[in-house]
């Protein structure tokens, strides 16, 4: 979903009538409506996707849109940065860390983490790389269909497990050569699987892809 130039101009000239405490038209009102139950859904989803109990969605949504009616003004997308989508995940990325923090409910959380956790470790980090390693696992077991079993095991080794390009190899008992190119070619398939749903690239993806 893509927002029209015209209606996020709207929108924060909208926002900045209201922090002048000027009013704002009517036209300007009607579009801020529509931009608001454009992205609600949105956030809401977001929200959700990141294990917010539904009993605190609202409080989060409603925290997340101040933020937004306090920066949106601000926002501006050069064309080689991520867009508004990507924005709005950033700031409930943030609520939600808060939120965990708050309620200490990282144990609950990460009780199936496979590996002992570091209690030194800060909680949001920990829920940050568990959230983002079980949306790629749901991402490859969706692309199965999609993939060569050999390049699904080549991403499956290399991006999940961590394995180099040799142990990959050996593991499937190809060359290396193949390991880099099936990786290429499967990374590019994860990568516009994952800006389907978040818009851009999630924050660990997009470094090591």
């Amino acid at each position: 979903m893509e927002t029209h130039d015209s209606l996020l101009n709207h929108a924060k000239e909208y926002l900045r009538h209201v922090l002048n405490d000027t009013a704002p038209d009517s036209v300007l009102a009607v579009a801020w409506d529509e931009f608001y139950k454009m992205y609600d859904d949105v956030i809401r989803r977001f929200t959700i996707s990141r294990g917010v109990p539904y009993s605190q969605l609202d409080d989060c949504a409603q925290e997340v849109w101040s933020d937004v009616m306090r920066r949106l003004t601000l926002f501006d997308r050069p064309a080689d940065r991520p867009g508004l989508r990507y924005w709005l995940y950033t700031i409930v990325r943030s609520k939600v860390a808060d939120i965990f923090r708050k309620n200490n409910r990282f144990t609950t959380v990460l009780e199936d983490q496979p590996e002992p956790l570091d209690s030194a470790a800060d909680p949001a980090a920990l829920y940050e790389k568990n959230w983002e390693s079980q949306l790629l696992l749901s991402l490859l077991e969706q692309m199965k269909s999609e993939l060569s079993p050999t390049n699904h095991a080549v991403l499956k080794l290399r991006l999940i497990e961590g394995k180099s390009v040799q142990e990959t190899a050996s593991e499937l008992g190809i060359k290396p050569e193949q390991v880099r190119y099936g990786y290429h070619r499967a990374k590019l398939k994860l990568q516009s699987a994952i800006s389907l749903v978040m818009g851009e690239p999630i924050g660990s993806t997009k470094k090591s892809l």
